[in-house]
């Protein structure tokens, strides 16, 4: 195909392939200019259904012109070929910009804004795109937006080409109800639109599965990671618009893109104001008549910083955290492990290889993992041992299975797993029992491994025990024999001799 000359485009280069297509960088000989065309498949050109909806791709997309949108030039055939032809576009694709750096909040409202204007484009003609990506979006070396890639746009009143139950698009990216197979309106492209949003500025995407089926149970049954637990620099502002894009019900999403781009102008018109504040130090030096004697007073200035009040800070810092030292190892002696981790903890930050406190930690601390069968449950942890105050502390959050070797304090835990469709497990998490047979220098490892069972198939009234190796334990007579036992379910509530007497009486 390179170098073949098809009606007056030449072609130069593959550009890339798709479900719906192979793009081509060619030359336009005609308007001495270069292109992009994009051809329909062999394996499915026969299919009339398949060349109907490339029809609408060229279509739906011809009808827009807009600035953050991709221009198609033609739609045209030649020996059964079928090909639209675009601008080429010079730049990288949005998923290719995240994957080597993602965007601080600033560039990824800038970002952001451009795509919507494009959406709101397209919206204004009746066209959903419905297949809003990262690698749908292609970035110019100017910083300019483009949408690419109505393959599975639908119009008002267009021909409806998806069967029942079908879905299309890319399961990371779909909303609820497109993954359901359900009629979707504009309000899809805003949950993907979110999805985008996310993933530019954690580097993750929302949702998560190993395979299209388990993507699609997260896309319709979990709800995200907030995402300033992963990226703690993103404004509370921001967020909020991609959790509102994000929400399964479309009644309570945006209910149009020009929403989104109101809380989007407010964002821009709060950072301009921030920078502008930032700048302000730098219109203080106007105020000086004589520029050589601004430039001697940031000079002094600046050599203070650094020779004087910079050191100091660092050595304050270093020696508040020694002082910890003392406290950390008389806690530990005294047993008192989660305030010992604490402090050692924050003293941690400035005594990294500190020959005092290294010996400590594997003494206050142990490492956790849990893995579950299947993955993806939110772990919580809650203390047995009370506060100072005498009060039991709440569960608190900390991620989604699988966890390996999550550093805490050394105390004994309730492990509380939970998914949505399956049965809460809640285990014991200590270090005590296997503590003299962790390595020295490390601290001990507490593993939980457990099999979720599934709500409906889980008998009333009984508590599922997972098989595996248990330690016997007797205050009596202490022992480190093991048993093996295999899944067995036991009455959730004891019994006592009355009741079973009853039972046994009634021929039981």
């Amino acid at each position: 195909m390179i170098g073949q000359t098809i009606s007056h485009y030449k072609i130069i280069a593959k550009l890339g392939e798709g479900g719906m297509g192979v793009v081509y960088k060619a030359e336009d000989t005609k308007l001495e200019r270069i292109v992009a065309i994009k051809f329909l498949p062999h394996r499915i050109a026969a299919n009339a259904e398949e060349r109907e909806r490339f029809k609408i791709e060229a279509k739906a997309a011809a009808a827009l012109n807009h600035p953050n949108i991709a221009t198609i030039h033609a739609i045209e055939e030649v020996d059964g070929e079928m090909f639209i032809v675009m601008e080429f576009i010079d730049g990288k694709e949005l998923r290719e910009i995240i994957k080597t750096e993602i965007p601080n909040p600033r560039s990824a409202i800038e970002y952001a804004t451009q795509i919507a204007e494009g959406l709101k484009a397209a919206h204004a003609k009746g066209i959903t795109h419905r297949d809003i990506k990262s690698s749908n979006i292609m970035v110019t070396e100017s910083g300019q937006a483009k949408i690419m890639d109505f393959g599975l746009a639908k119009m008002s009143g267009g021909v409806h080409l998806t069967k029942a139950g079908m879905t299309l698009g890319t399961a990371a990216y779909m909303s609820p109800e497109q993954a359901r197979g359900e009629p979707v309106d504009h309000r899809t492209d805003i949950w993907s639109f979110g999805v985008v949003l996310y993933e530019m500025l954690t580097g993750k995407l929302p949702f998560r599965g190993e395979y299209e089926a388990a993507m699609i149970y997260s896309v319709l049954n979990e709800n995200p990671k907030p995402p300033q637990e992963l990226c703690p620099d993103i404004p509370a502002d921001l967020a909020q618009i991609i959790l509102r894009a994000l929400e399964k019900d479309p009644e309570l999403r945006f209910q149009s893109v020009e929403e989104v781009l109101q809380f989007l102008h407010r964002l821009r018109h709060k950072e301009t104001v921030s920078e502008a504040k930032a700048v302000d130090f730098k219109a203080l030096l106007q105020l000086f008549k004589r520029p050589r004697i601004a430039i001697a007073v940031l000079a002094i200035f600046l050599l203070l910083v650094t020779t004087v009040l910079m050191p100091y800070q660092k050595r304050m810092k270093l020696e508040r955290a020694k002082a910890l030292l003392p406290q950390i190892e008389n806690l530990a002696r005294n047993g008192k492990y989660f305030e010992a981790y604490q402090l050692a903890v924050q003293a941690e930050k400035h005594l990294k290889n500190d020959s005092t406190l290294l010996p400590l930690l594997p003494v206050i601390s142990d490492t956790l993992s849990v893995i579950t069968q299947p993955e993806g449950a939110r772990v919580y942890l809650k203390r047995f041992a009370p506060d100072e105050q005498g009060k039991f502390p709440e569960k608190k959050y900390i991620g989604v299975n699988p966890i390996h070797d999550l550093r805490l304090a050394r105390s004994d835990y309730k492990v509380c797993i939970e998914r949505e469709g399956f049965v809460p497990i809640e285990r014991m998490a200590s270090s005590e029992l296997n503590r003299a047979e962790a390595p020295v220098g490390e601290s001990p490892k507490v593993k939980i491994e457990a099999k979720l069972l599934e709500t409906d198939k889980f008998p009333e009234n009984m508590v599922f025990v997972p098989s595996g190796n248990y330690k016997l334990v007797s205050s009596d007579a202490p022992t480190t024999a093991e048993v093996h036992l295999d899944d067995y379910l036991i009455d959730k509530y004891e019994v006592s001799n009355k009741v079973y007497k009853e039972f046994a009486d009634a021929g039981g």
